[in-house]
């Protein structure tokens, strides 16, 4: 479910949609979170990996989308780890997308 790269301006890109259409924003949020938890690592504590997604809306479709994931990231000096929030999302829909933010997931709770 990782499908994230940088480009030569540093910014980083996730594909999408790794899941999705949902109706509701509340439906978008549930999958994001079950998605995001399935991941390996991502529930190992101090081991594991913290892993983003983008959350979008497609104004064409008026419906909700989740971006596949990235897992570009690291610990902090404090030793909670991070993960690097994509900035943009390389598919397109026809009538463009509202990017709503990012997602992520908390390995070290």
């Amino acid at each position: 479910m990782v499908r994230v790269s940088r480009r030569a301006d540093g910014l980083l890109v996730v594909q999408g949609p790794a899941a999705g259409p949902f109706e509701t924003k509340e439906e978008l949020a549930q999958n994001a979170c079950e998605l995001v938890t399935a991941q390996p690592g991502a529930t190992a504590g101090q081991l594991g990996v913290e892993y983003c997604v983008l959350w979008y809306y497609a104004r064409d479709a008026r419906q909700y989308f989740i971006s596949y994931l990235s897992d570009v990231g690291g610990n902090r000096a404090s030793g909670k780890k991070y993960c690097e929030v994509p900035r943009a999302r390389d598919a397109s829909h026809p009538g463009g997308v509202f990017l709503l933010g990012p997602g992520h997931g908390h390995p070290h709770r």
